[in-house]
Formats: C-alpha cells, sequence, structure tokens
C-alpha cells in the first residue's frame, strides 16, 4: 500500500511535460492537467518546446487558426498567430501580470470596433523557441482578458514563415 501511495503521489505531482501541456475547452485554453481532466477538455498537443530550435513546426487546430504556446515578458501565453495583425496584442490583465507600464496611447480599429490602447516596445516577447534579441511593439488592451495573445507583425515580420493546409513553419531567417 505504502507504493501504491508513493506511485500515486508521484503521477499526481505530474511529469514536466503534462504540466506545460495546454487542453482545449470550448472557446478557453487551460494548462491545469487535473481541471483538464474534470471537465474532459481535448488535448491540443501544444507543450513545452525545445530550446534553441531554429524552426517551429505549428500545426492547424480544429478550427481552421494557428495556436502555439509562448511568453510575453516571462509569463505564460497562448498565441494566436495572427499575419494580418501589425502588433503583438495583449489584454490589460497579461500587460499587468508582466509588468508592462507606460507605452504610446493609441486607437486601434479592430473588428470589435475602436479600442484605447498602448503600444510598449521592446518587450520579450518568445513563441515556441523563437524570440527577437531586442523585444518587439506590444499593443496592450487590444484584446480581451487572460492569457491569449494575439502574435502579430511585430514579431512574425523578424521570421520566415511558410503555411499550408494543415501547418505553419515559422523559422529564423539565418536558416
Amino acid at each position: 500500500m505504502k507504493y501504491l501511495l508513493w506511485a500515486i503521489a508521484l503521477a499526481c505531482a505530474g511529469s514536466a511535460s503534462a504540466q506545460e501541456r495546454i487542453w482545449r475547452c470550448g472557446n478557453e485554453f487551460i494548462n491545469d492537467p487535473h481541471i483538464a481532466r474534470q471537465k474532459g477538455c481535448k488535448d491540443t498537443g501544444l507543450g513545452k518546446p525545445a530550446l534553441k530550435t531554429a524552426a517551429v513546426t505549428v500545426p492547424v487546430d480544429d478550427d481552421g487558426h494557428f495556436r502555439m504556446r509562448g511568453t510575453v515578458n516571462g509569463q505564460p501565453a497562448v498565441f494566436l498567430v495572427d499575419t494580418g495583425a501589425t502588433f503583438v496584442g495583449i489584454s490589460d490583465d497579461l500587460a499587468r501580470r508582466a509588468n508592462l507600464h507606460g507605452g504610446a496611447p493609441v486607437q486601434f480599429h479592430t473588428a470589435n470596433g475602436v479600442r484605447a490602447s498602448r503600444v510598449v516596445e521592446g518587450v520579450n516577447v518568445t513563441a515556441g523557441s523563437l524570440a527577437v534579441p531586442n523585444g518587439v511593439k506590444v499593443a496592450v488592451g487590444t484584446i480581451g482578458l487572460g492569457n491569449d495573445v494575439l502574435l502579430g507583425q511585430s514579431f512574425l515580420s523578424h521570421f520566415e514563415i511558410t503555411m499550408n493546409g494543415k501547418q505553419m513553419v515559422i523559422r529564423n531567417r539565418t536558416e
């Protein structure tokens, strides 16, 4: 019995890969395996990427979008790759947690109407294992709450992108 309890404790602690995965529950993305199991969420197949990869392959999601895991100033995020967006777009909530202050006030005309925002420069953004050395411009307050982020051209323009119907490959230009 003692060994069974020990094995259960190890399983509950979870491997690093289980704790770093992302599950989809309707329109919500969850990175907690226990909550995901309780809600019966679908595993997105997204997980922590290997470091120093020169290219990242992003499979198309069931809804036809490309999503990947990353960080904004060290805070975890789920990126919706948007090649038509000018900037990386984040919520006010994520900006607070990422300690992003200041920035130039602007107004954006979005699909949901005009939104008051601010653009912060030099923000550390990683998407998969890719990063821009001197940071990128991030539009704060352009999307709703949480960790969902639009990955726009302020980041993507630093990389070579190829797509087909089933996947997107984002690679360093030096390859």
